[in-house]
Parts: C-alpha cells; structure tokens; sequence
C-alpha cells in the first residue's frame, strides 16, 4: 500500500486421504477386538482464503487478519457415508493485533481473537424404545418424554450437526526493558490473559431432566432437555522477568 503498510491475500484447498476418526456407537471400555476395529478411515478436504494487513513502521505497529474458511469429512462409516463438516469447520477467524512503544523503554502490546465456534454432534431431539413403547406405527422422533423414569433414546440427525458458540478474547500487556551496563537486557513483562474473562466453551453437555414435579404424579411428568457448556481459563494475569545476555 505504501512504506508503513502491506497487504497480502492468499487462497488455499487442501486435500487429504486416509483419515482417521472412530466410528459411530464406539465406546473406551476394554474389548476383545483391537483398537484399530473401533476406528474408520475416511478423506476430508478444506478450502478458504486468508486476508493480512499489516503496519511495520512507526511508534504504533500490528496487523489485521481476516480467514474464511470451509472444512467437509466423508467417511463410508460414518454418518450413513454422507459428507459433514469437520469439528474445525470454523467459518470465520479474526485477530488483530497491536503493539505501541510509549518509549525506548516500555511497550504496551494487545491482541483480539474472534472465531467461529466448532462443531460438535449432539442429539437435539429423543424417540420412544421399542422395549418401553412396544412397536408404534410410526416410529420417529417426538416429544422427549415416554415413561416416568426414561425420556427415550437419544435422536442424532446428522454427525456434527451443532455450532458452538463463538470464540473470542482480549488480551493485554506491557513490556518494561531495563538494559543493564554489560550490555545484558532484563525484560519484565505483565500480562493480562482474557481480560473480559470470556467463558468460551469446550465442550457441551445433554441431561434429560423432569420439567414437572410433585404434586404432578410421577406418570405424568414431562420431559426436558437441557444442554450445559464446559469452559475453561477465564481472566488469567500474568507477570515474568526474562534476562537475556
């Protein structure tokens, strides 16, 4: 663009063959067969663009960075052998990143990330088991609820067939350097690690809950899903020295 500015757009598709991933119904526990029958073999493919400008002059530097992207699996085993999108089928992903030198001596540094949130499969909706409902005419999903103590079978339409929520954080820091008279460099630097203490998700959870409770009799109770998310690493501060010689 100019001396303090440069900008850069790249395309990408990738191929790949002989994928792993385990087949649906597996389970950990210990079994006769080896582990290599509980996985299935597959190919995936990926496509997307990445966009970059960056400033690399001056008292304030840093880049903006802009991907979009597509990820798609197809395994015979897997998902009736149609095609699905990957756990890392993240659509968009933004960072931004900054750093300001105040002076000589002390830089203050920040960096944005957003992305869109992973895929994970998880059953949305319940149907009724043969052994508690006999042989229905119909057997399809319906109201998650069919027994007093059982809320049905668990309903997957589709392998990974759910987006989490977004990802996204702030974090900060400064970088206070004390040259030393040998020609040695002491660095302290303190950091703050998500600073809006984002509880981005990991992992989501499905439990099968009574939506009534007494005095309603047991026989009549209705059913509910409901879905919790596991987080990980909120506001984390940080502080190091780092002595280089």
């Amino acid at each position: 663009l100019n001396n303090d500015y440069s900008f850069s757009l790249e395309g990408y598709y990738k191929w790949m063959d002989n994928l792993l991933d385990y087949k649906e119904g597996y389970n950990f526990l210990p079994s006769t067969t080896g582990w290599q029958n509980k996985l299935a073999s597959g190919k995936g493919w990926s496509y997307g663009a990445d966009f970059i400008v960056r400033k690399e002059t001056g008292r304030i530097t840093g880049y903006i960075g802009y991907g979009l992207m597509w990820a798609n699996r197809k395994f015979d085993e897997i998902n009736d052998g149609r095609t699905y999108p990957s756990k890392y089928d993240n659509r968009h992903k933004i960072n931004i990143v900054a750093n300001w030198k105040l002076s000589n001596n002390v830089e203050l540094n920040a960096g944005w990330t957003y992305m869109t949130g992973n895929r994970v499969t998880i059953s949305l909706e319940n149907y009724q088991n043969l052994d508690i409902a006999g042989f229905p005419p119909g057997l399809a999903p319906t109201d998650p609820y069919f027994s007093e103590d059982y809320p049905g079978v668990n309903y997957y339409d589709k392998k990974n067939n759910v987006r989490m929520p977004a990802y996204h954080r702030l974090d900060l820091g400064i970088n206070i350097y004390r040259p030393k008279k040998n020609g040695h460099m002491g660095i302290w630097n303190v950091s703050i690690y998500n600073v809006y203490s984002r509880m981005n998700p990991i992992a989501i959870t499905k439990e099968s809950l009574y939506r009534d409770y007494y005095p309603v009799p047991a026989s009549e109770r209705k059913w509910n899903n409901k879905f919790k998310t596991l987080s990980l690493f909120p506001i984390i501060p940080s502080l190091s020295y780092t002595y280089k010689f």
